[in-house]
């Protein structure tokens, strides 16, 4: 029967098509022997009568669902029957369909913490929530509990039905969401975001068919926030608030701005203006000009003078110029 394993057989010796010496019990499974355990296995092994261990030799453990070679000097897992797993010193590939659920594992230089590692895991029967997650480890980085930084993870996050697309780095203590598309194509970026140009481009408002219209980005060498707007004066002054003209919760704008400049003007008519905080103040000789106003100021907000944003200085003005480390050399091709 199966898990009979290895029989060393003398001359002499009865070969039945079944019982203790039978051709189905033993030759049958003389290629690859079943034990119920390790220990079951060993047992089966080098004593008076048994047969010696020798390199190539295969079974497969009824306890932990794996087979195993004999290298030599040990047994290696070679996989189970819910996974596929080519495995040598350095590298790995395995599909898993049980634990976690439906991954898909290539991996290099496992020894070194798990680096070279690229996953594909569906996390929908886990504690994390309905996601389905793609991991790259990158060279020298590190799992998940492991110290470590560099590995990246994209997964779709569909807890709250929302349905987002989140890509998230490990920096030793946690995975930090760096960046999140969401269902409606919304992208959200946190820390700097930064490319060699900067553009709308959406359909054209006129021309229909496959037209698109194209705009740049306004850039400069600040952080810089533009306020703009019209308003009528009212017995030849007006005051605008530029929290209330923004939409903005009071105290909002002046948490947010330094270094305002401000400007208004009024077609044929002389004007003069002052800004005081967040009120830029504007009056005329003429009682109900209307005037047109814009005011520009640096953002001074955590985000622009953080840690985390190389391209400022502490205090939120933009580094124009540096110097970028050179590029890493190529990766040597491995044909192995």
């Amino acid at each position: 029967m199966a898990g009979a394993g290895h029989k060393l057989w003398a001359a002499g010796d009865v070969v039945a098509a079944t019982g203790g010496t039978s051709i189905n019990s033993y030759l049958q499974d003389q290629v690859v022997g079943v034990y119920a355990a390790s220990a079951n296995r060993d047992a089966a092994f080098g004593g008076a009568g048994e047969p010696t261990l020798a390199e190539g030799m295969l079974c497969y453990l009824n306890d932990t669902n794996e087979f195993q070679v004999y290298n030599g000097s040990a047994w290696v897992s070679i996989g189970d029957p819910e996974v596929v797993i080519v495995d040598s010193a350095n590298a790995r590939v395995g599909i898993n369909e049980t634990a976690p659920a439906s991954s898909l594992v290539v991996r290099k230089d496992a020894s070194a913490g798990r680096g070279g590692e690229i996953s594909i895991i569906n996390l929908a029967s886990s504690a994390v929530g309905n996601e389905a997650a793609l991991n790259f480890g990158l060279e020298n980085s590190t799992y998940a509990g492991d110290n470590g930084n560099g590995q990246i993870k994209a997964y779709q996050n569909n807890t709250n039905g929302a349905g987002d697309l989140i890509f998230s780095t490990w920096s030793g203590s946690g995975f930090g969401q760096r960046m999140k598309i969401n269902s409606g194509g919304l992208v959200h970026v946190d820390g700097e975001f930064t490319a060699g140009t900067k553009t709308f481009d959406i359909p054209h408002p006129t021309k229909g068919g496959n037209w698109r219209l194209r705009h740049a980005s306004i850039e400069g060498p600040r952080h810089d926030l533009i306020y703009r707007g019209t308003v009528t004066l009212a017995g030849g002054t007006a005051t605008v608030d530029l929290d209330t003209a923004s939409g903005m919760t009071a105290g909002t704008w002046e948490a947010l701005c330094r270094d305002p400049w401000s400007m208004a003007a009024s077609s044929g008519h002389v004007v003069e203006w002052s800004l005081s905080g967040c009120a830029l103040t504007i009056t005329s000789d003429t009682d109900d000009a209307v005037c047109s106003w814009i005011v520009m100021a640096q953002r001074q907000d955590a985000q622009v003078c953080s840690v985390d944003a190389p391209s400022a200085t502490d205090t939120g003005s933009l580094i124009p110029e540096y110097e970028r480390a050179p590029e890493p050399p190529p990766l040597p091709r491995d044909d192995g």
